[in-house]
């Protein structure tokens, strides 16, 4: 206990920085135009088996793009938003079953990822992020639970080969990829977690709602060129729906 007192102050510090940076970004949203959510191809669709909130993402989200067109800052801020929907869906999804709901089930469809979007925000994103966690150690609650990959490229399976064993085992485990030609295998790890009707028609899914969210892809050139001081005015303040 002694010794883990002051990582856990750390942390708390590091929340609690979260909230200034909320405030900023409620503050920045006004009535402009949304900058970041037509390039975030992630949100909730449906719910599993447990009745908690299912995030579904697409890997095309240009986070180096984003950054060299409105600033870091100004995408810290928004990408803040998606820890505190995770905890929201938790907390409320427990609140409905009398029981603690712990983890998301997030599911992925790699099939845009591209090495070069991987790259720069690796570059210009995460490794800054990363600098600003105490002893550099992710310092916020875990809230997601399972990870299915469908559609995984062969560079992907060959970079998660490499890195997976960096993280602990616990981690790795969380994790399971499906190529796309084992979208049988996919499907079946699927359903037993969310109900196939609750899984939107672009995952392979039965469910009849529209995708609602954005594409994402590389940001335009042109955008990336924009002013950070005369871009990041605007900052998009929703969930997704």
């Amino acid at each position: 206990l002694k010794a883990a007192t002051p990582r856990a102050c750390e942390c708390l510090d590091y929340i609690m920085d979260y909230g200034g940076g909320m405030l900023a970004l409620a503050a920045a949203a006004g009535d402009g135009p949304d900058l970041f959510t037509p390039w975030t191809p992630t949100g909730f669709y449906g719910h599993d088996r447990r009745g908690v909130p299912v995030l579904y993402a697409k890997a095309a989200f240009d986070g180096g793009g984003l950054v060299a067109a409105h600033g870091y800052d100004s995408l810290y801020n928004y990408l803040r938003r998606f820890d505190l929907l995770v905890w929201h869906a938790l907390w409320s999804a427990s609140l409905r079953s009398g029981k603690c709901q712990y983890g998301l089930c997030m599911v992925v469809d790699a099939a845009p990822f591209t090495i070069g979007r991987f790259h720069r925000q690796l570059e210009t994103f995460d490794r800054r992020q990363i600098a600003s966690w105490p002893r550099k150690e992710h310092p916020l609650p875990e809230g997601i639970a399972t990870v299915i990959v469908c559609n995984v490229p062969v560079v992907l399976a060959q970079l998660w080969a490499m890195f997976k064993y960096v993280l602990p085992r616990r981690d790795r485990e969380r994790v399971h990829l499906f190529s796309s030609g084992s979208k049988s295998a996919y499907l079946k790890k699927l359903a037993a977690h969310v109900d196939l009707r609750q899984v939107p028609s672009c995952f392979s899914g039965e469910g009849t709602a529209p995708w609602r969210y954005g594409e994402g892809g590389d940001v335009p050139a042109a955008s990336r060129r924009k002013s950070h001081r005369s871009s990041s005015k605007r900052l998009s303040w929703t969930d997704g729906g």
